[in-house]
């Protein structure tokens, strides 16, 4: 079996990333980390690598805590995979370092990669934990507003029951002017009308006068009226 340190993995993003993407990928996520130019695929094959040769809570967070304090965004985005990969490997005492990871998101494509599935995973697995995230929703940080939406996507895609408390987080977002608030809105909305078109329709009718535009549109893109 390959063995990485933290400080292989970190040379292995900085040697072999695409020195001409890593620009366009900057200039597309607007963030201020560094970027060496990774795609997705490759990133989810390293962690798959690195994932093998992890096998209890502290060395995941020791890997992870070296990615993300690198400021880095491929080593943020890997260390998302990584935990998904390895979300047997969570506990309890885990939840605070949520709120943290959230904290320091910058962009879009890290909040959710860490959102979905990785916080909606923990959540299906730690359910208590449901009403702290709920509260995220008055947090003046807006990557973990975005995060409280994002991780209902999570039990739409295990074919679970509509979340009680979705609706009232949903709406309480609609007040928001942020563009990236408005797209997760209707983003979570469009995945869960693929299984319950008509109640996403119901609900966006009810609320059309309160919804931004934006969000209404992108719920209903696929629902026919």
């Amino acid at each position: 079996m390959e063995s990485f340190t933290t400080q292989k993995i970190l040379r292995i993003i900085k040697e072999q990333g695409n020195p001409d993407k890593a620009p366009i990928h900057k200039k597309y996520h607007k963030s201020g980390l560094t970027f060496y130019g990774w795609d997705t695929p490759d990133l989810r094959k390293l962690a798959n690598r690195l994932a093998k040769q992890i096998t209890d809570n502290d060395t995941l967070f020791i890997y992870s805590a070296h990615l993300w304090a690198s400021e880095i965004w491929d080593a943020r985005m890997l260390s998302n995979f990584l935990l998904a990969k390895r979300l047997d490997l969570f506990t309890e005492e885990d939840f605070t370092r949520f709120y943290k990871w959230f904290r320091d998101c910058d962009g879009w494509a890290v909040t959710d990669m860490l959102a979905y599935p990785v916080l909606g995973e923990y959540l299906r697995r730690f359910p208590q934990f449901v009403p702290l995230v709920d509260q995220w929703k008055d947090d003046d940080h807006l990557w973990v507003r975005r995060a409280g939406l994002v991780r209902f996507i999570t039990p739409v895609r295990h074919k679970e029951p509509w979340p009680d408390n979705m609706e009232t987080v949903l709406h309480y977002h609609f007040k928001e002017q942020d563009f990236f608030i408005r797209k997760a809105i209707g983003w979570v909305l469009r995945e869960w009308s693929k299984r319950e078109p008509q109640r996403v329709l119901a609900f966006c009718e009810r609320y059309k006068d309160e919804m931004a535009p934006l969000s209404y549109r992108e719920a209903i893109r696929n629902v026919k009226k």
